[in-house]
């Protein structure tokens, strides 16, 4: 006979964890219109067809540099 110990199976107790510092939300603003820097070195106003965080406008108007407008 072996002298293993059987034991029930108990879901583990999960310890609440207590962070260093509270995580810090972050608001993406969404704008229709944009200044934007393109490749040819041109500044122009662009409108988009619809609201548009900074990163897409970037990509779907294929600028260097994008500042939105209110």
């Amino acid at each position: 006979m072996s002298n293993k110990r059987f034991t029930k199976n108990r879901p583990l107790k999960i310890k609440p964890y207590n962070k260093a510092y509270k995580e810090e939300a972050t608001y993406t603003t969404k704008y229709k219109s944009f200044n934007i820097f393109s490749s040819d070195g041109e500044n122009r106003v662009v409108v988009a067809p619809y609201p548009m965080t900074l990163d897409e406008a970037m990509i779907h108007f294929k600028a260097l540099a994008i500042s939105g407008n209110n």
